[in-house]
């Protein structure tokens, strides 16, 4: 994937608690370093390498 709007680095700023809480956790808010754009995402596409590289690169 190639960055946009040169969005490269993102934190992890919350992890979106389900509710009932016994549910498994499925969202992640991330914002986008340099823009600080907010993004909600289901936590498993972080994990798809076609999408999502890990560390700061």
């Amino acid at each position: 994937m190639t960055p946009r709007n040169r969005e490269k680095h993102f934190v992890v700023m919350r992890v979106i608690e389900p509710e009932p809480p016994s549910i498994r956790v499925e969202q992640v808010e991330l914002e986008a370093v340099h823009s600080g754009q907010v993004y909600l995402l289901h936590w498993r596409e972080l994990t798809d390498a076609a999408l999502w590289r890990q560390g700061w690169v």
